[in-house]
């Protein structure tokens, strides 16, 4: 009968899922790696943890992970967590073979630009186009701009805590960073996001104005530039250029309003300035300049996993062999987390630690906030 054919085809289905669990943790290339039995058994324990209450702390339990079995782990049947800074070096470097998982970023709806771009080379040609408009000589053009848009900021800053006595400074700078981006791609002027806080979908809105507008340009490749990955391009400007940057700006002045220290340190710099604040006088002050990257280090960037393909003929780390076709990778919240390179006090808001010259470059080299080497965020400026 049709239950009893039905019945049947549920049990094969159970029977397959308890089979290929078995053998993730037995026969599988990467049994031997350690990790939960768990997260090499499904990739349902992922999913768990991505979900959890609503939400994901998978980053969390990855670092957790970290602390129990070492710098290598297997977070899931096909992947495996790398700790180590010389290992990330080693999937991350400039002319690294380790190429982007596609799968990844095809979940986040970019894979047609730079951003998602799995082939290295492809990646270069896609960045060449984009590189003289995030140049230091182009950003200071914009100081005029930004200055306005700081003013306007504190305008709208100054009536919503008359009104309210309160105001979300996160909402404040993304719509800030939103309309920064827009007026620099020149799409009508601006999305004047600090009017109305950026309602929701206004992003998507903006890229298909900008793609739009920039595509007939010739100094954008034709053979490689088309339509949907100019959307992608855009799409990965915006959200990194607003939501990544006013969750940062508002993790540096969170630590900085609620530390008593930091706070009076940072004013007396500022207050050794005279006449007008601008980006280059800023950019000389070494305090606040060590607030910026270490708010960097504890505002994270995108927190979750940068998944790499290992090539032919596979890779060993720590001594662990891991087969070419496999996906290796690092995240912000570990690296900036790891002991061995921040300290034991790696969970404290401490801009001391980049103060030292040989030490501030060291240590930048452990950031992950914008990404590393060549796949580095073009807009890290």
């Amino acid at each position: 009968s049709g239950a009893s054919i039905l019945a049947y085809c549920v049990v094969l289905a159970l029977l397959y899922r308890v089979l290929l669990a078995v053998y993730n943790v037995t026969l599988h290339p990467l049994a031997r790696i350690p990790g939960p039995k768990l997260a090499g058994m499904t990739a349902l324990y992922q999913m768990f943890w991505c979900y959890h209450n609503g939400r994901s702390i998978y980053y969390r339990k990855i670092k957790e992970m970290h602390d129990q079995f070492g710098p290598v782990v297997r977070i899931s049947p096909h992947e495996v967590s790398l700790q180590d800074p010389e290992d990330c070096q080693k999937i991350y470097a400039a002319h690294s073979n380790y190429s982007k998982d596609t799968a990844f970023y095809q979940t986040m709806g970019i894979e047609h630009g730079m951003f998602g771009s799995r082939d290295n080379v492809q990646h270069r040609r896609l960045r060449a186009p984009w590189q003289p408009f995030f140049s230091h000589k182009a950003i200071r053009k914009l100081d005029g701009m930004i200055q306005s848009k700081v003013d306007l900021l504190c305008t709208r800053l100054e009536l919503q805590l008359r009104q309210k006595d309160a105001a979300s400074i996160q909402r404040l700078l993304h719509a800030l960073s939103s309309d920064i981006v827009s007026h620099a791609a020149a799409v009508d002027g601006s999305l004047r996001a600090l009017d109305d806080e950026f309602p929701d979908g206004r992003h998507r809105s903006l890229v298909e104005i900008m793609a739009a507008t920039h595509l007939p340009r010739k100094t954008l490749e034709p053979s490689i530039i088309t339509r949907d990955v100019l959307v992608d391009e855009l799409h990965s400007l915006t959200v990194a250029g607003s939501f990544n940057t006013g969750s940062i700006g508002a993790t540096i002045l969170f630590y900085i309003l609620t530390n008593g220290d930091i706070h009076r340190r940072v004013l007396q710099e500022l207050d050794s300035l005279q006449g007008n604040i601008t980006h280059a006088r800023v950019e000389k002050l070494p305090y606040m300049a060590a607030c910026i990257k270490e708010g960097l280090r504890l505002g994270y960037g995108p927190i979750g996993r940068l998944p790499r393909v290992v090539p032919e003929p596979g890779a060993i780390f720590q001594g662990h062999r891991i087969p070419a076709g496999y996906t290796v990778g690092a995240s912000s919240y570990v690296q900036h987390h790891n002991p061995d390179i921040w300290g034991e006090d790696h969970a404290s808001f401490n801009p001391d630690r980049w103060l030292d010259p040989a030490r501030d470059k060291r240590l930048g080299r452990h950031l992950l906030t914008f990404g590393k080497d060549s796949r580095r965020c073009i807009g890290q400026r």
